[in-house]
């Protein structure tokens, strides 16, 4: 083996050692080891090694992973350490010596490590990295939303996370660590192990996921992949799939997966059997900015998100929104009177709350959301708020020491695990962002309608005082209202969300415009079970 050039370096001792240069120097050292490296390719290492200091580090690396494979055996050759002299000349024949000695002692370990620790030239581009979520992955895998993806790159290695893949060919892919892949072209990615879910439109049909036992090609569909060297799992969620294996099945006829089937494939495609199928094993659409990971649920819980969750049961319990603010954080309820500000405020920690604020129409229609939306029916109030915005809290302490009580609509506790709701005492208002949350979903046009249990909770203090006006709108334009709700007044509501809309605001008023606080505190208003219901 020869070259025309030495691996590159800025003068005597100084390096700007390449990804190019490295690749050309593990070519150097394969054909050493495997005999078959001439008298100018031995020139052509010795020099590189004499002027780059980092090309010798790097080669003194390779020969570390070496001696570690021999530690891996149980022993190590017999050679010895080189003798020093002065002189570079003679350090580095020495060198030479010692190394050429321990490579061929090592010759078939090295020749596959080789083939391991060379991914080779990189290839076209062929898929871009559209969004991460807590990834942690191997050194060529992109870090940045935008970044590309090249053929070439050899088996990826998520060790956590998330990440979502969009191939040029109109494929999406969202892996989901631990999981060792690679792209093999744009129409197709060898999944080692882990799991994928994978949706193409038309112009990807025919895309593949190859696993070690089983080629799966898409008919055009949504279908999620589980692999391991025990065997392969695959759910499709619509469309058709077709298995095809190395070895045929005990069947006359290529199995085809349809819709809500699944099947687990092993013995290099000779078993193939009927599994129950799981809706929501698999990660479908992430979003790093609002925490998004939707798994196919059909519905968001807004609770959740009011407690600094996902929409998918991550929120925390006692957390709580300051009306004049803006601030989330633990509960810290004054559970007194106090005035609004006539002011918007938006909530810079919870990406899918827009905002809040305390409703009062006595200087004309409210802003309701942080891009100016109006309220123009908002009634003149007293502009009191008694508590803060409480989500997914168990209870609300009442005004005496000690005193506690439920959030309850129709004899069933509110606010807890498995029924959630969002306690806002008249007079408070709360809007969520539709865009932000949408993103994180398959399109915005997932989301159908909000629906709700609406009502004064059973155990307020003076269920005879109670007496609140409850209201929702979507982009500031009045879609539902319920006026002088009292105890025992419950009601299921369903409004549906037209597809561009942006905000969903709810709104508490004391009813009639009062003013005398003995009127207001016992309006404890509750959105039971709050949710926005998905495709």
């Amino acid at each position: 083996m020869h070259s025309s050039q030495a691996v590159r370096a800025g003068g005597p001792g100084v390096s700007i050692l390449t990804e190019k240069d490295k690749l050309k120097l593990r070519g150097l050292v394969a054909c050493s080891v495997s005999g078959e490296l001439d008298a100018a390719g031995t020139h052509l290492l010795e020099k590189s090694l004499r002027h780059s200091s980092e090309a010798r580090q790097y080669y003194i690396e390779c020969l570390g992973l070496y001696t570690d494979l021999y530690d891996l055996m149980g022993h190590r050759p017999d050679v010895a350490a080189p003798f020093v002299s002065a002189g570079p000349g003679r350090v580095l024949r020495l060198w030479r010596v010692w190394t050429a000695a321990l490579l061929s002692a090592a010759a078939v370990l090295v020749i596959a490590l080789w083939f391991l620790f060379s991914t080779g030239p990189l290839g076209p581009e062929v898929a871009t990295l559209v969004d991460a979520l807590n990834v942690s992955a191997s050194r060529s895998f992109p870090t940045q939303s935008g970044q590309r993806l090249h053929l070439g790159q050899g088996r990826q290695r998520l060790k956590h996370g998330l990440a979502h893949i969009r191939f040029d060919r109109g494929v999406d892919a969202v892996l989901e660590g631990p999981c060792s892949f690679e792209i093999l072209s744009d129409t197709a990615l060898r999944l080692s192990q882990g799991r994928v879910f994978v949706r193409v439109d038309e112009s990807g049909k025919g895309f593949q996921v190859k696993t070690a036992h089983a080629d799966l090609v898409d008919l055009g569909t949504e279908f999620g992949v589980l692999a391991n060297h025990r065997d392969t799992q695959l759910f499709v969620i619509k469309g058709e799939v077709e298995v095809h294996t190395e070895k045929p099945a005990q069947t006359t006829t290529l199995p085809v997966v349809r819709q809500k089937e699944a099947v687990q494939i092993s013995d290099k495609g000779r078993s193939v059997r009927r599994q129950p199928f799981v809706s929501q094993l698999f990660a479908r659409g992430i979003d790093s900015l609002t925490g998004i990971i939707w798994r196919g649920e059909r519905t968001v819980d807004l609770a959740d998100l009011v407690s600094g969750g996902n929409g998918f049961g991550t929120g925390r319990l006692g957390c709580e929104l300051n009306p004049l603010t803006g601030g989330f954080g633990p509960i810290k309820s004054l559970a007194r009177d106090r005035l609004g500000d006539y002011q918007y405020h938006k909530v810079p920690t919870l990406a899918c709350v827009d905002g809040v604020f305390v409703p009062d129409g006595e200087l004309g229609p409210v802003i309701v959301t942080s891009e100016g939306h109006l309220f123009e029916e908002c009634p003149d109030t007293c502009n009191i708020f008694f508590s803060e915005i409480l989500g997914c809290s168990m209870t609300f302490k009442g005004p005496v020491a000690g005193q506690s009580r439920g959030l309850i609509l129709n004899g069933l506790a509110y606010g807890r695990e498995g029924r959630p709701g969002i306690f806002m005492h008249a007079n408070l208002g709360l809007t969520f962002d539709l865009g932000a949350i949408g993103h994180g979903l398959v399109s915005h046009r997932a989301i159908q309608r909000f629906e709700s249990v609406v009502g004064i909770s059973e155990e307020t203090n003076a269920p005879h005082l109670a007496d609140a006006d409850m209201w929702v709108l979507i982009d500031g334009r009045l879609v539902w209202s319920r006026r002088s709700i009292r105890v025992g007044q419950t009601q299921h509501i369903s409004v549906p969300i037209p597809p561009e809309s942006q905000f969903l605001t709810l709104v508490t008023t004391d009813s009639h415009s009062r003013t005398d606080r003995v009127d207001t505190f016992a309006d404890w208003c509750v959105f039971g079970n709050p949710r926005l219901i998905l495709e």
